[in-house]
């Protein structure tokens, strides 16, 4: 879930350490949208309003459907369902995750235009993010 302030013309994005990015040349930390692991019997928005708390310490107050795409199909049938969640990120900075699963989990809070400048310079190597901030381009007006 890509975080939005509408009122405030802001981007939330997590931080979050990714052992499979320790060569990469940004370093293992990697900037990312709200995500998790649906589980059997769950729906994703379910998954959205938990990992939102979890990882942020926020509560959704409207979530729009962005899309849904398989992440590599070539080798995996993982799916990947995007939302935009709208909410308050004034003062919302702060380091969160759930202790029992070893989680250290940065939310950074940027305007949207330094969002969208730093997508042009290749800041952000997640394709998740790529596309929240492509879609969020295209309907951030109407949001």
């Amino acid at each position: 879930m890509l975080l939005y302030d509408p009122e405030n013309h802001l981007v939330g994005l997590v931080e979050q350490f990714r052992v499979g990015a320790l060569d990469d040349n940004q370093g293992p930390w990697q900037y990312e949208v709200v995500a998790g692991m649906v589980e059997p019997g769950e729906m994703p928005i379910d998954v959205a309003h938990r990992e939102l708390q979890e990882e942020a310490g926020l509560a959704v107050e409207k979530l729009i459907s962005m899309c849904d795409y398989l992440v590599s199909a070539g080798g995996t049938d993982e799916k990947m369902h995007m939302f935009c969640g709208l909410v308050d990120l004034r003062d919302k900075q702060g380091v969160f995750g759930l202790e029992s699963e070893n989680e250290d989990i940065l939310l950074h809070v940027w305007s949207y235009h330094e969002a969208q400048q730093a997508l042009i310079d290749g800041v952000f190597n997640s394709a998740a993010v790529t596309i929240g901030l492509l879609w969020l381009q295209q309907h951030h007006k109407n949001l």
